[in-house]
């Protein structure tokens, strides 16, 4: 093959660093380098932490009402919260911590999986 060939197949360190800011914490960025494994592993990883976190909320929430009113209007705000003392709940935000250390790592990552990536694709077309 030939340059023409390898330029369209190359990956963008740009294009991989906004799908890192906007999207990385579901693995995006991951999946555009290649890297589809550990991209799949940072979103399963990510939906259990929100799945843990929205079992807590429905089962050990504790919700409240309050009216405010005020001249000519009453108003019923309902306020939830997460127990801290929910074992679901701890275990979704130990997963979100662990899903948010991961994304501030590949902040320093991304580049040499977008390298590498391109390295094997000019091995791969003859560059």
């Amino acid at each position: 093959m030939d340059i023409a060939a390898y330029e369209s197949r190359r990956k963008s360190t740009l294009l991989a660093y906004i799908l890192w800011f906007f999207l990385g914490s579901l693995g995006m960025h991951r999946f555009y380098a290649g890297a589809w494994r550990t991209g799949l592993v940072l979103l399963l990883i990510h939906a259990a932490g929100w799945a843990a976190i929205g079992l807590a909320w429905t089962q050990t929430g504790h919700r409240w009402h309050e009216t405010v009113t005020g001249p000519g209007y009453s108003s019923t705000v309902i306020w939830s919260t997460i127990t801290p003392d929910s074992p679901l709940g701890m275990v979704g935000s130990a997963l979100l911590g662990l899903v948010g250390v991961w994304v501030f790592v590949d902040l320093f990552l991304t580049y040499g999986l977008i390298k590498r990536y391109n390295t094997s694709l000019a091995g791969r077309v003859g560059v």
